[in-house]
């Protein structure tokens, strides 16, 4: 073969080899780069998801969060909140003691009853409080006894040993105020209530005295040490609910939890002041109910009683009902009450009764008129007739027959003839005899 022509073909050849090795590691370029960034996302999907798990943990952590944030408020709710401690009066010694829990700490209660003895335990110390407890009661009602806290009137050693008696406490009275004096232990103490009131002092005016109270605070509980006296002592102070504060009206009832009211009737607003009942209607004080005035009823005093022509009302006392009807008393009817049924000249009076006059009595004045020596002829007159009449003129008395010509007498006609033995008397009504 020529020498051309073979480097000819060995140039061919390179060029082919070099061809196909350049598509080769052109593939393999392309094969490395979809590799990488399928790494690539693959990490920045792993990053994602593991970013999106991370924020359900935390979101799940804030929602744990939330609801013990919500079951912590809802506990400190339906305990007592909002108490306020006092300073601790008193020395050192004794044992703890506490009323906080005694209805489970669960409700807001206020002290009932409160029984102190007062007792010298110690030779040469002066008399204190000896002992101290409480009978505590809910704004539901619901009572129950403290402990006693101190030994007591039984094991005092003292001459001066003196039960100083209960300070009952009356509905919607509390203790607003406690004055008394400590230093060693509890010397004495005194309640003042919302009302002016003040206990009995139990014990002796010594140690430092001390005032203690909350504005607008109640006392809610004792607590402090206790041995054979007590050593020290402390007040825990309890806003009102705001129903009770200001109570509600209307026959509304109080919630003691959130210190609301529940209205009744027509009633509502924060202390059921608001009354729904219209046309002058006015709310009952005991359940709340509208009482309506005039020609209306309902719920609410808005049904009228409406008649035709434009009259309206019921008369002669008579109600208004729930359709618009008139309901009637005494001796009247018809759809505005307006017939009164009084007979012989009765009227009906502003409640549908018969007031009777010329003698007649009875429900509907039809009781003949009785004839007595006071008011009718005092023997006999000369017999009338028929429709005759006797009645009194010029000091005597006549008979008079309806019909007949003569003159006018109390505006009826008729022949006239005196009485027998006449008297003085009073008109009489036809067919009226002696």
């Amino acid at each position: 073969m020529h020498s051309s022509t073979i480097i000819a073909s060995i140039i061919v050849l390179v060029t082919i080899v070099a061809k196909h090795s350049s598509v080769a590691t052109h593939d393999s370029y392309i094969q490395a780069l979809r590799r990488r960034t399928h790494a690539y996302n693959y990490d920045k999907n792993q990053q994602r998801n593991m970013f999106l798990r991370r924020l359900a943990q935390q979101l799940v952590e804030d929602e744990d969060s939330d609801e013990s944030l919500r079951s912590a408020s809802w506990k400190r709710d339906d305990s007592a909140s909002g108490i306020i401690p006092s300073s601790v009066y008193g020395g050192a010694g004794g044992d703890p003691y506490t009323d906080a829990n005694i209805f489970g700490n669960s409700k807001i209660f206020v002290p009932k009853i409160i029984h102190m003895v007062q007792a010298k335990y110690v030779t040469g110390t002066s008399v204190g409080i000896g002992s101290l407890q409480t009978t505590y009661q809910t704004f539901d009602g619901t009572t129950a006894d403290g402990a006693q806290f101190g030994v007591g009137q039984n094991t005092a050693t003292s001459s001066d040993a003196k039960d100083c008696g209960s300070f009952n406490l009356n509905p919607n009275e509390y203790i607003v105020n406690v004055t008394g004096g400590a230093k060693a232990f509890v010397y004495w103490l005194q309640f003042t209530t919302n009302l002016g009131r003040q206990s009995q002092m139990c014990g002796t005016q010594d140690g430092d005295a001390f005032t203690a109270k909350v504005p607008g605070y109640v006392l809610s509980y004792f607590a402090g040490n206790a041995g054979k006296v007590l050593n020290t002592i402390q007040f825990y102070w309890v806003k009102l609910p705001a129903c009770l504060s200001t109570p509600c009206q209307n026959g509304g009832t109080c919630n003691t939890v959130d210190g609301s009211c529940t209205c009744k009737g027509q009633t509502s607003g924060p202390t059921c002041s608001t009354c729904g009942c219209q046309n002058g209607g006015t709310c009952s004080a005991t359940d709340g109910s509208c009482q309506c005035k005039g020609q209306t009823s309902g719920p609410t005093c808005s049904i009228f009683c409406i008649f035709p022509l434009g009259v309206g009302g019921c008369q002669y006392g008579g109600t208004c009902d729930g359709n618009g009807n008139c309901q009637c008393k005494g001796q009247t009817s018809g759809p505005t009450c307006s017939s009164c049924g009084c007979q012989n000249g009765g009227t009906c009076d502003g409640n549908g009764n018969c007031q009777c006059k010329g003698g007649w009595t009875g429900t509907t004045c039809t009781t003949t008129p009785a004839c007595n020596s006071a008011n009718c002829c005092a023997n006999t007159c000369t017999p009338c007739i028929g429709n005759d009449i006797k009645l009194p003129t010029f000091g005597s008395h006549y008979c008079g027959r309806y019909g007949l010509a003569g003159f006018p007498l109390f505006g009826i006609y008729g022949s006239l003839q005196g009485c027998q033995n006449p008297t003085s008397g009073r008109n009489f009504a036809p067919g009226g005899s002696c």
